[in-house]
């Protein structure tokens, strides 16, 4: 929004400083200049801010949907590795036991 208020008064003050220099006389300027004009400027700028806005709303939207999914997925292997670390007894168990049979069969 600030670069194009920063473009909307480069084009105003470009736009001043052109009929400057092609009118000499003040009196014929200030008539080209006219409340209407002002108008639509200031409309013209509205509509590109009313523009801006509204991709930026949609942004916003767009991000908060990726980092709610991301958010989720924390969740998901934050649960899943409660899982894990709560099997690890049981993985350790296993091992034991087929060590055992593994002992036993190459002893047998």
């Amino acid at each position: 929004l600030t670069s194009m208020a920063h473009a909307m008064a480069y084009v105003h003050r470009s736009a001043q400083a052109a009929l400057q220099r092609c009118f000499h006389d003040n009196h014929q300027l200030r008539r080209l200049f006219t409340p209407l004009t002002y108008m639509e400027f200031i409309d013209l700028f509205k509509s590109i801010s009313a523009k801006l806005i509204k991709e930026e709303k949609a942004n916003i939207v767009m991000y908060e949907g990726c980092l709610s999914k991301v958010q989720e997925a924390q969740d998901t292997i934050a649960c899943q590795q409660a899982e894990v670390e709560k099997l690890l007894p049981q993985l350790d168990e296993a091992r034991e036991i087929t060590q055992e049979w593994i002992y036993k069969v190459e002893e047998g």
